[in-house]
């Protein structure tokens, strides 16, 4: 099965695929889609008119990076028919450790943790404490917070993927990129 995969809400943007059984991962240091799709192109056979189906990652995250993400990947949808899904970031970061917390520290002490396949949204720094010990996040995060397990920056990618290809039914029930408002997420102006 041929599948893309886009997470652009962090930093640094990654492309996972699945092409003709290769695995590919791509990370990229800015939005440069004309970097993106050339690189794409350098597969050898690649064409996005072979591709099964897409998906990215909707957050949480940088709203931006998942609505360009959202945007890019729906243009293939309309020009190729490719079939799209959306993914919550939590979720993939959850794939393959089902006993673990994954943890997503936004601005402002914003926590964003899925618990029983649940999407959660806190600013109590307490409710995150009292998980800790069962904690997975992304290296690098900017936290305080030790998390009990650590993955790779590019996993969100990867494992949506994998999700994808385990026929797994984990994707959001809407491919819009605006998921994390259903979490009731709102911001406080003090």
């Amino acid at each position: 099965m041929n599948i893309l995969s886009v997470d652009l809400t962090k930093n640094e943007h990654f492309i996972a695929l699945n092409y003709e059984n290769n695995a590919y991962c791509f990370e990229f240091q800015t939005n440069d889609w004309s970097e993106k799709i050339d690189t794409l192109h350098k597969i050898e056979n690649f064409d996005f008119k072979k591709l099964d189906c897409s998906a990215y990652a909707a957050g949480p995250g940088s709203f931006t990076g998942a609505r360009l993400a959202f945007t890019f990947l729906n243009t293939l949808k309309f020009v190729y028919d490719v079939e799209m899904f959306a993914f919550s970031n939590l979720a993939a970061m959850n794939w393959l450790n089902d006993d673990k917390i994954p943890l997503i520290i936004g601005n402002n002490n914003d926590f964003y943790y899925r618990e029983n396949k649940t999407d959660f949204y806190t600013q109590d720094l307490k409710k995150v404490e009292s998980i800790k010990n069962k904690l997975v996040m992304i290296e690098g995060s900017n936290a305080n917070i030790s998390p009990k397990h650590l993955i790779q920056r590019n996993q969100v990618a990867i494992n949506i993927i994998n999700m994808i290809a385990s026929k797994s039914n984990s994707n959001l029930d809407s491919n819009e990129p605006n998921y994390v408002k259903s979490l009731t997420y709102r911001k406080i102006n003090e």
